[in-house]
């Protein structure tokens, strides 16, 4: 039945080339000839897969390395198209099942005619001798092979004569002699016909000649009986088929491989997508909510701005006022006095909405310049995350696809492969019976004949081989180090499938605590590889924990903070503006009353009663315009510093672990702050996007990397 895995296939191919070697050669070179036989097969398709691994990228083809990297900006990291990598994906690891399948079934198949082919393949040829036996038993009904020869078989009138049906007598005799040979132990091999000839027709003529027909009919006879006890070798002979077998075991390796790797390649785009897609609502979900505390904060300056509109026209209004009381020449002091306290105070008022409206629009810039510093900083972890899964899929597709193409992947037990007692293979057996037959031939046979000329010439060193039971030892000793050093060998390469290789530190939490306090995923896949390249070094590695980039935009926090104290200094002078507010319309409110007062004043004039009243009217309609706009004001107002205080919460989330953790790590240079203003900020982040887009100028540097990696 066929196997159930590719590493059963791979030692049932074997077992079925030594089998088939041992029928046909002696025990002791048996094993030798098969090993040849193996290695060699093995070297060939080895040289054909990573001829052809050159021509083949991603999941068997270059699409999706071409979709990964068609646009490197952010915005082309953004909009990936995942569901054509993972149709494409998918499609390949369907192809190659398929595949699979079909391998498997030729697999099973060449079993089967492997092992007819063997049992065909058992039985000896015969040999010159075995078949002049026969020949000899056939020609008995002549006499001897003399008679036949001289008589042309029976032909007449050649001489000597035999009796009528001795022809058919000696048909009879062979095919006796024939049945009884071939029983399965023997097949007809050699020149049948050339042995029968030269035997029984000699140097007479052939024309005419019965024992030409004879030979013939001899020779049908015995093929007819081998093929019955043996079948016919005409066909695909057993080796052919073992080798047949041994490409279609390897391609089902190959696909089982590509499938291995075009999995793991799948994962790492899910991985990836999930990452991306997660940092972009991110991304999104905190540019919206400071996007809204931007409008209501705008909102608000614009409702301050129509405020002092409004108190300027009242300033307006009671100056008009005033002036028609002076000019009415009217003892009405106490209506000055009011009109005069309301214009003061709506002076002050006036002032201290200006001073209002610088703090509101020093707010809103410093979360525009903030908002704006975030998104980047967080669309250059998508980039950095694309860069470093690319660089690790090169390597893989470059260095690691080739290896696994060649059996060499994750999870090889090299024990499988490896006997831990040398001495106990037979071919250990072999090698020692060889030692002690060339230490007896040396004691016995050769030491007398070099004994024999020992007085011309000293031979005995040619037989000086030592101890034979140290020279065993010897040499299982050195088997055993040969052993060690290529599972040595191997174990080095297969360290490289490690994507953490040389962080013997690093664990699956420390890697998900990294990432939830900032690390850009994927990039420890690279340290290994890329960690003497100029891009990891002067880039890459200042985005680990313990690197710059993470501490800046941690300080990016510090940014905020100040935000949040301008906010509440915000606060604390809207309170006083209230205030001031509330009073001024108290003192508006007294004014209007001795306008009032004023107005039903005796001896005022008509016409300045008239104006007074009209100037009483405008304040009333503005007293009731600017107590609608002082509500929708403190609406607005109310629903920006709500907004506002989202929206710091969504920034500062993000930065207020790493600040935490950063004062966990160990001492090292003091990483500069960035400046307080938001301005700044912004700017900083804006010049690590600079340095994001100089990676092509390194990537010679991984190249020459990737190939050091692939030579060791």
């Amino acid at each position: 039945s066929l196997c159930s895995s590719t590493r059963c296939l791979r030692h049932s191919a074997r077992t079925i080339t030594i089998l088939s070697a041992m029928s046909r050669l002696t025990s002791v070179v048996a094993p030798l000839v098969a090993a040849s036989l193996v290695a060699h097969g093995a070297a060939s398709r080895t040289g054909q897969t990573l001829t052809a691994q050159g021509k083949q990228s991603i999941c068997g083809s270059p699409e999706i390395w071409n979709i990964l990297s068609v646009d490197s900006t952010v915005e082309g990291v953004r909009g990936i198209k995942w569901s054509k990598i993972v149709a494409k994906a998918d499609d390949h690891i369907s192809t190659k099942k398929a595949e699979m399948k079909v391998l498997e079934a030729e697999i099973a198949g060449l079993d089967e005619s492997i092992a007819a082919a063997l049992e065909q393949e058992k039985a000896q040829p015969t040999t010159e001798d075995q078949l002049k036996e026969l020949i000899n038993a056939g020609v008995a009904a002549f006499g001897n092979v003399a008679d036949a020869q001289s008589s042309m078989c029976g032909k007449p009138p050649m001489k000597p004569r035999h009796p009528r049906g001795t022809y058919r007598k000696s048909q009879e005799a062979f095919k006796g002699a024939a049945t009884a040979f071939f029983t399965g132990e023997f097949r007809l091999a050699g020149d049948f016909l050339s042995i029968c000839k030269s035997m029984l027709v000699g140097s007479q003529p052939t024309d005419g000649n019965y024992c030409v027909q004879l030979c013939q009919i001899y020779m049908d006879t015995a093929q007819e009986l081998s093929d019955e006890s043996v079948g016919s070798v005409g066909g695909t002979t057993s080796d052919e088929l073992i080798k047949k077998r041994a490409a279609a075991v390897e391609a089902h390796s190959a696909a089982e491989n590509a499938v291995a790797a075009c999995a793991s390649s799948r994962e790492a785009f899910a991985s990836l997508k999930e990452k991306i897609e997660g940092l972009r609502d991110t991304v999104d979900k905190r540019f919206y909510a400071v996007q809204d505390a931007e409008y209501d904060l705008l909102d608000a300056r614009a409702d301050l701005g129509d405020l002092e509109e409004l108190i300027q026209g009242e300033g307006a209004a009671l100056a008009d006022a005033m002036k028609v009381l002076a000019e009415a020449g009217i003892n009405v002091a106490d209506a000055k006095e009011a009109l005069k306290d309301a214009r003061d105070t709506e002076a002050a008022l006036e002032t201290l909405v200006k001073e209002t409206d610088e703090s509101l629009e020093k707010v809103q810039q410093g979360l525009s310049s903030a908002k704006n510093a975030d998104k980047i900083i967080e669309q250059l972890k998508m980039a950095v995350e694309a860069i470093a899964e690319k660089m690790y899929l090169l390597f893989d597709r470059q260095a690691l696809q080739p290896v696994r193409e060649i059996g060499i992947h994750e999870g090889l037990n090299l024990d499988e492969y490896f006997h831990k007692d040398v001495n106990s293979l037979r071919s250990a057996g072999v090698m020692r019976d060889a030692v002690g037959a060339l230490d007896g031939f040396c004691k016995g046979e050769a030491k007398a004949s070099f004994d024999a000329v020992k007085g011309m010439i000293d031979l005995s060193p040619l037989c000086q081989i030592g101890e034979p039971a140290e020279i065993k030892t010897g040499v299982v000793k050195a088997v055993d180090a040969r052993v060690a050093t290529v599972k040595e060998t191997l174990t080095r390469v297969m360290s490289w499938m490690d994507p953490y290789k040389g962080q013997h530190t690093v664990t699956p939490e420390m890697l998900k605590d990294f990432q939830k306090k900032g690390e850009p995923i994927g990039l420890r896949k690279t340290v290994g590889v890329y960690d003497h390249s100029g891009f990891f070094s002067k880039y890459l590695k200042e985005w680990t924990v313990h690197g710059d980039f993470l501490a800046r935009i941690a300080r990016l926090k510090a940014v905020i903070d100040e935000l949040a104290m301008n906010v509440s200094n915000l606060k604390d002078r809207l309170a006083h503006f209230k205030a001031k507010l509330v009073e001024a319309m108290k003192v508006r409110e007294a004014a209007r009353d001795k306008l009032e007062q004023a107005v039903n004043a005796q001896g005022l004039a008509e016409s300045s009663k008239e104006a007074l009243q009209t100037k009483l009217r405008e304040m009333n309609e503005q007293g009731v315009a600017m107590q609608k706009k002082i509500d929708e004001y403190e609406r607005a107002l109310a629903d920006a510093l709500k907004r506002y205080e989202e929206a710091q919460r969504n920034l500062v989330a993000t930065y207020t672990e790493a600040t935490s953790f950063l004062e966990t790590l160990p001492d090292e240079e003091p990483v500069e702050m960035l400046e307080s203003t938001s301005a700044q900020a912004l700017v900083e982040v804006q010049s690590l996007r600079e340095e994001l887009k100089s990676a092509q100028m390194h990537f010679a540097e991984i190249e020459a990397r990737l190939t050091a990696a692939t030579a060791h």
